[in-house]
């Protein structure tokens, strides 16, 4: 959901907001002092993780996954006989290198994976990602390593903040969707008795997620009262299925919803920073930064380049290339810290300055920054009129 360093920034279409099929699992950071001498092993497990899916090596990246762990969180509580569950977990086995392909693919050979820190916890660690996808945007998620009966470390589970919800859960949903839409309602949506008119609401919200009628959807939601919205799986299926239906202005009041009634809830603070922004609330979206970025606990150029477009937008250009600056600092190699420093220099008319960075993504990452790709975005109108870029480019050219 990077939204200015991919699209508005360096001109290229996307999403605003990036869903993966990956998860962030939001779990407790306490220490275990019983396992700290294993702690290197599983801290390795993780370098090993980001290093495959980075050498695009499928195969192995695959092969860290305990799908059988996985399942067994699917099906938990659904009531499958041991058979079915069986017959499910082989299937899923086979369908999980599919899965770990569209996972590598979806990250352009330009960009990359970075760990970001490890955490201990029960019986294993969790290993906090950030994954770049380019145009696309970004996505923080927290992957749960533990050991396996052969004491081999693998993942048993993940949570993607740009989603809201762990990986196990996806599936679970798509399982689920299989079955008659008030059984759906039933097993994935926690109704309290009492409440037949709302679980009705959603029965309805079902068949049009199953029947994959994102237009149908739409209607029935209109007609959804408070109950069903203050339900936070459903809004979070709203924003998949507002998403499919490409009309923005049902995709904004969504997350207008969203924000309304589970605006505090962290687990959902980056996904609303989309929100934000739609509302111009910069100043709002820079606090929310900054809860999601103590939350995670870290320091990273990817949510310091946001926070950078945010101040400038807002209309401290200086402090956003000051921040910017600091990204760079932090980590060179990141592209998405350069478009906002270039943002932010043209922001304030420092054409001089805007200029050596726009030469740095030009040698450095490949792109041709002339009149005709700036004149896409109003924010570049003075420098791509200044003499001082005229000049630049003519010297490019030669």
């Amino acid at each position: 959901m990077y939204y200015f360093c991919n699209g508005l920034l360096n001109q290229k279409n996307s999403r605003l907001v990036v869903f993966s099929c990956l998860l962030l699992l939001l779990l407790g950071t306490n220490a275990y002092a019983k396992q700290s001498q294993e702690i290197p092993a599983y801290n390795q497990a993780a370098e090993t993780l980001v290093g495959f899916w980075n050498q695009r090596a499928y195969e192995e990246f695959s092969g860290m996954m305990n799908v059988s762990a996985i399942s067994r969180r699917v099906l938990k509580g659904l009531g499958f006989s041991e058979k079915q569950k069986l017959e499910f977990t082989k299937g899923f086995k086979a369908g999980m290198r599919k899965s770990v392909d569209k996972i590598i693919n979806q990250v352009p050979e330009t960009r990359y994976v970075k760990l970001l820190k490890t955490t201990p916890m029960e019986n294993g660690i969790k290993a906090l990602v950030r994954v770049d996808y380019g145009d696309s945007g970004l996505s923080y998620l927290e992957f749960y390593l533990k050991k396996t009966t052969s004491s081999t470390v693998k993942v048993v589970d993940w949570y993607d903040y740009a989603q809201g919800q762990k990986f196990s859960e996806t599936v679970r949903q798509l399982l689920v969707m299989r079955m008659p839409a008030s059984s759906m309602v039933d097993r994935i949506f926690n109704i309290m008795d009492g409440k037949e008119a709302v679980r009705q609401q959603l029965i309805k919200v079902m068949k049009s997620i199953q029947e994959n009628k994102p237009d149908e959807f739409e209607k029935i939601y209109q007609t959804l009262g408070k109950e069903a919205r203050e339900n936070k799986m459903l809004m979070i299926l709203a924003v998949k299925m507002a998403i499919l239906s490409q009309d923005d202005k049902f995709y904004r009041q969504v997350l207008n919803d969203l924000n309304k009634y589970h605006g505090t809830d962290t687990t959902v603070t980056f996904l609303l920073i989309d929100h934000l922004f739609y509302q111009k609330q910069y100043d709002a979206a820079v606090q929310a930064i900054e809860r999601f970025q103590n939350n995670l606990g870290i320091e990273d150029a990817g949510l310091m380049s946001l926070k950078s477009n945010m101040l400038t937008l807002k209309g401290y250009p200086e402090k956003g290339a000051r921040l910017a600056e600091k990204a760079i600092e932090k980590e060179p190699e990141f592209e998405d810290s350069y478009w906002s420093l270039f943002f932010s220099l043209a922001s304030s008319e420092k054409h001089e300055q805007a200029v050596k960075v726009a030469a740095v993504l030009e040698d450095r990452f490949g792109y041709e920054l002339n009149s005709a790709s700036l004149a896409e975005n109003e924010a570049y109108n003075g420098l791509r009129q200044s003499q001082v870029f005229k000049q630049w480019r003519a010297g490019r050219n030669k």
